[in-house]
């Protein structure tokens, strides 16, 4: 009994610093991409399906970098996941947030070019779940 309970002690352990460490790089992925906007090196991936849920929610693009700097690892998702479209570059993160009482999929990738971080926006658009 004593040792299955020093199992599950240590089983606890791990799983709370897989969480510290999950959250640590959530919050850097969100600091780098705060980074981006403020320093205006985005851009926002020009997809109908982005532009269109723009325009529902009465927003620019500016807006939703506006939008975005709002995110926390409360509104994570997923990632960091691999671009299976573009092998070798940069993992994507997934967050979801609401803005106008509508569910927003958010999806980007952090560039490093040099020193810069550059922000991609590839997805924003109404939650397809």
């Amino acid at each position: 009994v004593i040792r299955y309970q020093l199992i599950l002690d240590v089983q606890k352990g791990i799983n709370g610093l897989k969480t510290a460490l999950q959250t640590a790089f959530i919050n850097i992925a969100l600091s780098e991409m705060c980074e981006a906007i403020r320093c205006r090196r985005y851009l926002f991936y020009p997809r109908k399906e982005n532009q269109d849920t723009l325009a529902m929610l009465g927003i620019t693009s500016e807006h939703a970098f506006d939008e975005m700097l709002s995110l926390t690892d409360q509104d994570y998702y997923s990632g960091p996941d691999a671009d299976w479209d573009r092998p070798g570059t940069p993992p994507l993160w997934v967050f979801k947030k609401t803005i106008e009482n509508k569910w927003i999929y958010i999806k980007f990738k952090i560039l490093h070019k040099g020193e810069d971080k550059h922000l991609l926006v590839i997805s924003f658009h109404i939650d397809r779940q």
